[in-house]
């Protein structure tokens, strides 16, 4: 066999062996992802380490919310649909605290690495890397979650709150006549 032929060979098997999982985003839930310093550049892998990746359609915009837990120290870059949304904020020394796996006490908290990213409408496939690590940690399990707009909530309180001042101006006009 050619050598030409060996290398796309090889590269067929390669490519063929990295299996990429699509999980669905679903708004207001956290899901969690791991990442590894010596697979894929620290891409993002669910528990078996397969490549994993983030879908979410969106009819309003929606914020998208990356956090590190467990020790303080690592820090992500975030992609939608391949294009790079940016960084994580550079963690602060938490010394030896731990959030385990308690999303909203790591976002709360500002020693631990975290980013918000705006998304508008359409369909997105979310990925990341990881950039940077805890001292002496080269993997980990970190969060990532969507949320509406808080105006996408206003205008539905707003719509809400008419809808239930109407129905209750038909039910006095009707208990007057």
């Amino acid at each position: 066999m050619k050598t030409s032929h060996r290398m796309l060979a090889a590269a067929g098997l390669l490519l063929g062996a990295t299996q990429v999982v699509a999980a669905p985003l679903a708004a207001g839930t956290w899901q969690s992802f791991d990442f590894y310093d010596d697979i894929d550049n620290a891409a993002w892998v669910d528990g078996n380490l397969d490549l994993i990746s983030f879908d979410v359609s969106l009819t309003a915009p929606a914020y998208l919310k990356v956090v590190d837990v467990g020790f303080s120290g690592d820090r992500f870059e975030v992609f939608a649909n391949g294009v790079s949304l940016g960084t994580t904020s550079a963690p602060v020394d938490a010394g030896n605290a731990d959030q385990d796996l308690d999303f909203d006490a790591a976002f709360a908290d500002s020693r631990w690495s975290q980013g918000v990213f705006a998304l508008g409408t359409g369909t997105f496939t979310i990925t990341g890397r990881a950039i940077g690590f805890a001292p002496g940690v080269l993997a980990g399990t970190d969060g990532i979650e969507v949320v509406p707009e808080p105006s996408t909530w206003l205008l539905l309180g707003a719509g809400l709150a008419a809808f239930g001042l109407s129905a209750r101006r038909r039910t006095h006009t009707f208990k007057g006549e």
